[in-house]
């Protein structure tokens, strides 16, 4: 099972939360999900904050990053699988 993260809060709190996972991921030997919420306290997507290839080009685990947009948590870990 993938490690899903769902990063809330300011910018700061949220790349200390995507580092975090990653980390752990590649501690654990396991993909990443990062779910990216699109919401007031930040209005855009990852994409136009980060080069996305040039976080995860030294990482050894798959990150994926989606966009959850209004989901309920316990809706994304049902879309998960979990």
């Amino acid at each position: 099972m993938p490690i899903l993260s769902i990063p809330d809060g300011g910018l700061c709190n949220r790349m200390r939360s995507i580092e975090s996972a990653i980390a752990l991921g590649e501690s654990l030997r396991t993909p990443v999900v990062i779910y990216w919420r699109v919401n007031w306290q930040i209005r855009c997507r990852p994409q136009e904050l980060f080069r996305i290839e040039s976080l995860t080009e030294k990482v050894s685990v798959p990150v994926t990053f989606r966009i959850a947009g209004r989901l309920n948590p316990w809706r994304m870990l049902w879309l998960a699988g979990y």
